[in-house]
């Protein structure tokens, strides 16, 4: 399952497809922050139930972070272990919770990129350090193939799971987003 980032979507998802899939399947979610267990109370078969989030590009990013909540059985975490060793993926496995470890992490990266570029440093000097470091895709990038409505939108339901321990730096986003706003609907206005 990989629709978009609300919880009641994914749940009528869940609920919707979990039914067609034969006793043994395993229903995972590519959520890239909404706590698995959460999504899980969909679940008939929450031991069959887990986080697989795949990174984007998929194809050249060769990392696959597996979320287990407690209800996810030993079984089910082995298996898929073994796909990501079938399909060539670097998996690290996870325990459940807002963000996972990854995003979490990557957000930092990005929201740091975008501060430095609201700080004055050159945008092409950004994405060019990011490169020589090594990183596969450079933090403005991901920033714009996220998309800042997209990034909004996770600071938001990460302020509902965190509170205030939702990262100061994340109001640049919507700082960004209203600043963004296309010229036809400021004429508009």
């Amino acid at each position: 399952e990989a629709v978009f980032e609300d919880l009641s979507l994914k749940h009528r998802v869940i609920k919707e497809v979990e039914p067609l899939l034969s006793e043994d399947a395993i229903f995972a979610s590519n959520t890239s922050a909404i706590p698995i267990a959460d999504l899980a109370q969909a679940s008939a078969k929450p031991e069959n139930f887990i986080g697989l989030h795949f990174f984007s590009p998929v194809e050249k990013m060769p990392l696959l972070e597996i979320i287990t909540p407690p209800a996810t059985s030993e079984r089910t975490t082995g298996r898929c272990l073994a796909l990501a060793k079938a399909i060539k993926k670097l998996p690290i496995v996870v325990n459940d919770g807002y963000g996972f470890y990854t995003t979490r992490t990557f957000s930092s990266y990005i929201i740091e990129g975008a501060q430095m570029v609201s700080e004055g440093h050159d945008p092409v000097l950004v994405e060019h350090a990011a490169k020589v470091a090594g990183m596969v895709i450079s933090p403005l990038k991901c920033f714009d193939e996220v998309s800042l409505k997209l990034g909004a939108h996770a600071i938001k339901q990460g302020k509902a799971y965190l509170g205030d321990a939702i990262l100061e730096d994340a109001d640049l986003t919507s700082a960004n987003l209203r600043d963004a706003e296309l010229p036809q609907a400021k004429a508009a206005k």
